[in-house]
């Protein structure tokens, strides 16, 4: 057998030749330029996204709601909710994947709790209409955050 291999299980119709292997831990391909969303960054107690849907502000699109309030850290953190009305887990996790990702290129400066609430036209959303869904209510709110870089 040459550098090709199969890729994939079940039918042989099912299988994908691919022309390289699958990269390794020190391929370029899956390192990144800047860091992840921390744990420092992010919202995950009950009683801080209640916090923010209490006393925060909010702006609504049709894909996106984002509600910010302020916070005493120091820092902007970030929490993402997306209700199973939005789709099964695989579609949550797809949407809520591309809003961190998307979150994690921009900026957000201040000392400000953000809470990104999904509606269901987001799982049929791309990438790019979720990011400019952002993007748009990022400015809405006065909070504008280029992509970084």
């Amino acid at each position: 057998m040459d550098a090709r291999f199969f890729a994939g299980g079940g039918s042989r119709e099912g299988r994908v030749w691919r022309s390289s292997p699958l990269p390794s831990k020190e391929s370029p391909i899956q390192q990144r330029s800047e860091q992840p969303l921390g744990r420092d960054r992010r919202l995950r107690r009950t009683r801080e996204f209640a916090a923010v849907r209490q006393a925060g502000r909010s702006w609504v699109n049709e894909l996106l709601v984002l509600r910010i309030a302020g916070n005493e850290t120091g820092l902007s953190r970030v929490g993402f909710s997306i209700s199973r009305r939005v789709g099964k887990a695989v579609i949550r996790n797809r949407v809520k994947r591309r809003l961190r990702e998307i979150v994690r290129q921009r900026d957000i400066a201040g000392s400000l709790d953000v809470v990104i609430t999904a509606r269901v036209p987001a799982a049929q959303a791309s990438y790019r209409e979720l990011e400019w869904a952002v993007d748009q209510l990022l400015k809405r709110a006065g909070l504008p955050a280029p992509p970084k870089g």
